[in-house]
């Protein structure tokens, strides 16, 4: 009876995703009709790029002096004393690996982020990223929250490749505070278009649900043709990349040095009595409650 239970649950989140994917669908193409997103010249080539390979990247973005602010006040709140859970000012918190996590267990963060300093807050209220964002996926983006990250070269052994929600959409830009310039620093990774392999995801959906694995969202049967569109985003800091989360990712263990990154998170809007508008109710890679999960 338990496992007729969990087919039924399976298969209906697979419609569930359907019916969301169908619904920004059709609502991306009334947009283009309508005109509403508009796209200036100097950017169509980045909007094409970012719906159809899930990335772009803009080098240069912010300068080493902005990017040292920011690394100054990251390493102020996110030293070793902190415990998990701890608050900074009421607001923003910490969030550490437990002593014996596998995967990830390197991965230090500080959420919210923007309620520490200005230019955290300015890049969580950038324009032009929600615009190149809105316009090639032809939707409207709410944004949810700026996160510090801070990789150390300890429990190296990161998370393999996975989308981090199935639907709605669900969006990152990554502003790199230190040089990743080789697979040792921890290289963000992303196989590149495969946000468009809706069949793809909706099987591997499939195949984890019925075989009562919690982490529906790891991809971890990948074939050598698929791994061979992986991209290393091997930049120097000052750089932001902006990606689709449904795009098939991970990020590749770092064995040496610190990498600090700043990250935002974005998430598809949609219309308050839709099922998905609440974002701590969205349809994550668990089974479990919203209040178990993780961002």
């Amino acid at each position: 009876m338990h496992y007729v239970l969990q087919v039924i649950k399976t298969l209906l989140s697979i419609a569930y995703i359907n019916a969301l994917d169908l619904y920004s669908l059709v609502r991306g193409e009334l947009y283009r009709l309508s005109g509403r997103l508009q796209i200036a010249d100097a950017a169509v080539a980045q909007v094409q790029q970012l719906r159809e390979q899930g990335f772009v990247m803009l080098e240069d973005y912010y300068s080493d002096e902005q990017v040292e602010r920011i690394l100054v006040m990251a390493r102020a709140h996110m030293q070793d004393g902190y415990g998990d859970f701890d608050h900074v000012n009421g607001e923003s918190y910490y969030r550490c690996p437990a002593a014996d996590q596998a995967a990830d267990g390197g991965v230090f963060r500080l959420f919210a982020a923007e309620s520490l300093q200005e230019e955290v807050r300015a890049f969580g209220a950038d324009q032009r990223i929600t615009d190149l964002l809105e316009s090639a996926f032809r939707t409207r983006i709410v944004f949810n929250a700026s996160v510090l990250q801070k990789n150390r070269p300890i429990g190296s052994q990161t998370r393999g490749f996975h989308v981090d929600m199935y639907a709605p959409k669900q969006f990152k830009a990554f502003l790199f505070l230190t040089d990743v310039l080789d697979e040792t620093q921890g290289p963000y990774a992303l196989i590149e278009g495969s946000h468009r392999w809706r069949w793809r995801h909706c099987w591997n959906f499939l195949c984890r649900g019925l075989a009562r694995d919690g982490d529906v969202t790891s991809f971890n049967r990948l074939s050598p043709a698929e791994l061979a569109r992986t991209r290393l985003f091997k930049v120097r800091k000052g750089t932001v990349v902006v990606a689709t989360q449904q795009a098939i990712h991970r990020g590749w263990p770092l064995t040496k040095g610190e990498r600090f990154v700043l990250v935002n998170y974005y998430v598809e809007k949609l219309p308050e009595r839709m099922p998905g508008y609440r974002v701590n109710r969205r349809l994550g890679y668990r089974y479990a409650s919203a209040a178990e999960q993780t961002v």
